[in-house]
């Protein structure tokens, strides 16, 4: 019974890695597009999302081109990148130049009140487009 409570509940451990995937199940269809047009998708990953699960081996190809660069701190030092992945909490300092485009949960612990228990979940990853990128 435990290892079916701790099952549902771990998938909720990484919030960076789940948005990373997340960016690249949902902008298939801008991946195409810039791949016929030669073009590259800039994205950015934040230290905060890479420590909760972002990893090389969820890197895809072109038209994708990812940057770990952890010296840069003011919003526009990030207006050439078309995608941002960060933890939710720092996507509001962002919102001139990027539009939120997913968030996915993190655990915060564990629900006993019901049956049967659950992960106690808040928005912890985000996935941001630059305002001007399709």
């Amino acid at each position: 019974m435990a290892t079916t409570v701790f099952v549902r509940v771990s998938r909720f451990n990484y919030p960076g890695g789940s948005a990373f995937a997340m960016l690249h199940q949902n902008q298939t269809h801008v991946a195409a597009a810039a791949l016929e047009a030669g073009e590259t998708l800039d994205v950015h990953i934040a230290p905060g999302a890479a420590m909760t699960g972002v990893t090389r081996f969820g890197e895809m190809g072109a038209p994708w081109r990812y940057s770990k660069d952890e010296s840069l701190v003011e919003p526009k030092e990030f207006a050439d990148f078309d995608y941002l992945v960060l933890p939710v909490d720092g996507a509001e300092r962002f919102a001139r130049l990027f539009k939120v485009i997913g968030v996915v949960p993190e655990q915060v612990g564990v629900q006993f009140s019901r049956w049967p228990p659950g992960p106690r979940l808040r928005p912890g990853g985000a996935v941001l487009r630059r305002n001007n990128a399709e």
